[in-house]
């Protein structure tokens, strides 16, 4: 809802790449062999293994909402978690629901 009322999160560059994590980081289990190893090193899953929203079906402009969806949910979830691996996502949902006229006065990003 937030996505749609913003006109849609402008995901690019450096912000695609870290909403891209921030879905695979969401959507693949914590016993994850991968995921254990990146608890555990910090060192984040290579990219070629990486769950993406084409990965469940999504198609076209459904791809960019759902990477724009996750990354909201996963901002109001854990705040110190996407500013800590995504501060370029996090920055765009912030400005883009400060500068949004109705969304402005109900929620608030910090």
């Amino acid at each position: 809802m937030i996505d749609r009322k913003v006109g849609g999160i402008p995901l690019a560059g450096a912000a695609l790449m870290q909403a891209r994590r921030i879905y695979n980081d969401m959507h693949t289990p914590p016993d994850d062999p991968r995921m254990v190893r990146q608890e555990q090193s910090g060192v984040p899953i290579p990219e070629e293994h990486w769950v993406g929203p084409e990965n469940h079906g999504y198609q076209g402009d459904a791809i960019r909402r759902e990477y724009a969806a996750i990354s909201i949910c996963a901002y109001l979830l854990d705040p110190n978690y996407i500013k800590t691996v995504g501060p370029d996502i996090a920055f765009l949902i912030r400005d883009q629901v400060r500068r949004h006229p109705t969304l402005k006065h109900i929620i608030r990003f910090n």
